[in-house]
């Protein structure tokens, strides 16, 4: 019976790993000619309206987002205020979804604030988990020197095995959420330096960054909208899944 479960456990994380699949990969071309020049494998297509240049590219799928690059250049006489978070695309043709259907950009600001809140829980959980560890080593010094005298050196040892498998565990826990605060802070210096974020541009200036929208896998062509203070820029895409 024993030389069934190892046999058990081989068969089922075959079929997990079976079930999951990888992300569709999304490639977006202009639909049309646009004026544009190429920088690194991406397509910049540049418009303009009223002295406000926007120049936008895109450059690849993550996961479920598709993801631009966008530059925006105040060349007008008046400060204007750059919101990525109202950018939006419609959806033109597709097999089955809603056409209707508006699809927002990612919010900066708010995955910001998910990521500060859960930075913010892991160094709390790291700070409980120090404490815990000198408590544990505190208490089991305690406890050895209290009973050195009236243990055998069998138990002694079995008291070092304890011991030492307390001090692995408690380090795995620790580098454990270490490792979740590394990964927080690597997402919170991308999100706040790499991503297009609320901005107020003065006449002259010029801001640019990362814009990321969730991506719809049976999308054939989209239209994205960019509204810039009382200015729309539409740009037409096709999409390709693979």
């Amino acid at each position: 019976m024993k030389k069934i479960y190892p046999v058990l456990l081989l068969l089922i994380i075959i079929l997990i790993s079976g079930c999951m699949r990888p992300y569709p990969l999304y490639n977006l071309i202009p639909a049309e000619n646009y004026n544009s020049r190429w920088l690194l494998g991406s397509e910049y297509v540049t418009i303009s309206e009223n002295d406000i240049i926007a120049s936008v590219a895109y450059l690849n799928s993550e996961s479920d987002l598709l993801v631009f690059d966008m530059e925006v250049i105040n060349a007008s006489e008046e400060d204007i205020l750059v919101t990525p978070e109202i950018f939006y695309y419609h959806i033109l043709v597709s097999k089955f979804e809603d056409d209707t259907l508006k699809v927002m950009a990612v919010d900066p600001e708010k995955r910001l604030m998910v990521i500060n809140k859960a930075l913010s829980r892991q160094n709390a959980s790291m700070s409980n988990q120090i404490i815990s560890n000198i408590i544990m080593e505190t208490t089991s010094l305690i406890g050895d020197v209290a009973d050195s005298d009236d243990k055998t050196l069998q138990e002694q040892q079995l008291d070092l095995q304890q011991d030492m498998e307390r001090e692995v565990n408690a380090f795995r826990a620790e580098n454990r959420i270490r490792n979740q605060i590394y990964a927080l802070k690597n997402q919170q210096n991308y999100w706040s330096s790499e991503v297009l974020r609320r901005t107020t541009l003065k006449p002259g200036d010029a801001v640019r960054g990362k814009i990321f929208f969730p991506a719809k896998r049976d999308i054939k062509k989209l239209q994205l909208v960019v509204k810039i203070e009382d200015h729309q820029f539409d740009l037409v895409f096709d999409q390709q899944k693979f």
